[in-house]
């Protein structure tokens, strides 16, 4: 929006409220260039600034037609400007993927001769009797017990705390349970290697994922590959 006079030369000093009407669209922005200016940047109403002013609009959808805005001042002579629209297929675009979080830092417990409950706590102080692992490194046990428990805390993505999702366990070795905030979500009846999907509930704040694992006393249970969340 610029402001001339009769001979079509821009007047730096109209500096006036201008109104603002648009068919065929919206009215989605206003603005003038006055870094002082608390004007609403929404709505139809706009002062020059310097003899201009700025409309941000979009089209309305519906096929071809005509985009028409016109702006009008006390004292001015009103103006209108009009826009073809033009009926055009959507633009191709990659349909967005599953948000994945990998879950990467586990804790691995000494080796136990029977059963460990799945809720055994881990003091805030030790650092050395469980081991640090990552996923996809599987760790002999320490001691010669068949079964560990691994944990791992986390904090899931948005969509994965307000709609729940999937963790994924990608070769996962040995028999055993897959336990969620302490609460048993899968069971793994095989020693063997085996990818399992097991749902992940929804909730907030920070999640604790545990496995307890059983070896077959020949072959090291553990992550043989990565885990993820996909929301």
């Amino acid at each position: 929006m610029d402001a001339v006079d009769a001979r079509g030369r821009h007047v730096p000093t109209a500096n006036l409220d201008v109104t603002f009407a648009l068919s065929g669209g919206a009215i989605i922005g206003l603005g003038n260039g006055d870094p002082v200016s608390h004007e609403a940047e929404q709505g139809n109403r706009r002062r020059l600034f310097n003899g201009l002013a700025q409309v941000i609009v979009r089209a309305g959808g519906g096929g071809a037609g005509t985009v028409k805005l016109s702006a009008s001042a006390a004292g001015l002579r009103p103006a209108i400007s009009i826009v073809r629209r033009l009926a055009t297929p959507a633009r191709p675009f990659v349909a967005p993927d599953r948000m994945t979080l990998t879950v990467q830092d586990w804790r691995q417990s000494p080796a136990a001769t029977v059963r460990p409950s799945p809720g055994i706590v881990l003091a805030d102080n030790d650092m050395n009797s469980w081991l640090y692992v990552r996923a996809g490194e599987i760790q002999p046990p320490q001691g010669i017990g068949r079964w560990t428990v691994l944990r791992a805390k986390l904090t899931p993505h948005r969509g994965t705390r307000e709609r729940g999702g999937t963790i994924v366990f990608k070769d996962l070795v040995g028999r055993g349970e897959i336990w969620i905030d302490g609460k048993r979500a899968a069971t793994k009846p095989d020693f063997a290697a085996a990818t399992l999907r097991v749902a992940f509930p929804p909730g907030p704040g920070e999640r604790i994922v545990t496995l307890l694992l059983e070896s077959d006393g020949t072959v090291a249970s553990g992550l043989g590959g990565l885990v993820f969340v996909e929301d």
